[in-house]
């Protein structure tokens, strides 16, 4: 899913765990039930929709795109 474009489709209850998104233009796309964790490109995802599960995955993948670390 390098450079893939969408508006307005949908990946629902997809394994896109490591799935590379560096280009990808996906706005309006929904994620709902789709395994994230570990994207790579996670800032291509500006404007899709994904539902609160994915929050976490997610988050963690922009945490990394913006050079966030979690420590104790």
């Amino acid at each position: 899913l390098y450079s893939f474009t969408a508006s307005g489709c949908a990946f629902l209850g997809c394994d896109l765990r490591e799935a590379s998104f560096p280009e990808a233009r996906l706005a309006g796309t929904r994620l709902h039930g789709s395994r994230l964790d570990d994207v790579r490109g996670a800032m291509s995802l500006a404007g899709t929709r994904i539902s609160p599960e994915q929050l976490v995955p997610l988050g963690a993948a922009l945490l990394g795109v913006l050079g966030i670390e979690v420590t104790d």
